[in-house]
């Protein structure tokens, strides 16, 4: 014979996804105001750091 089983129920937060909503745009504001990484490309060439180890190539 088959239980049932009884799923919890959701508190009122949880049903109006307002932790979710939140931690999105905290991201989503965190990154508007961070500096853009990028190379007007004929004009500007890359310069690499002295860790770069050239382009990633599988073996």
């Amino acid at each position: 014979m088959a239980v049932k089983k009884r799923m919890k129920d959701f508190t009122l937060m949880e049903k109006i996804y307002i932790p979710s909503i939140v931690a999105g745009l905290s991201i989503t504001l965190k990154n508007m105001f961070r500096k853009p990484y990028t190379l007007m490309y004929p004009e500007e060439k890359f310069i690499p750091s002295g860790h770069y180890r050239g382009r990633p190539v599988l073996v």
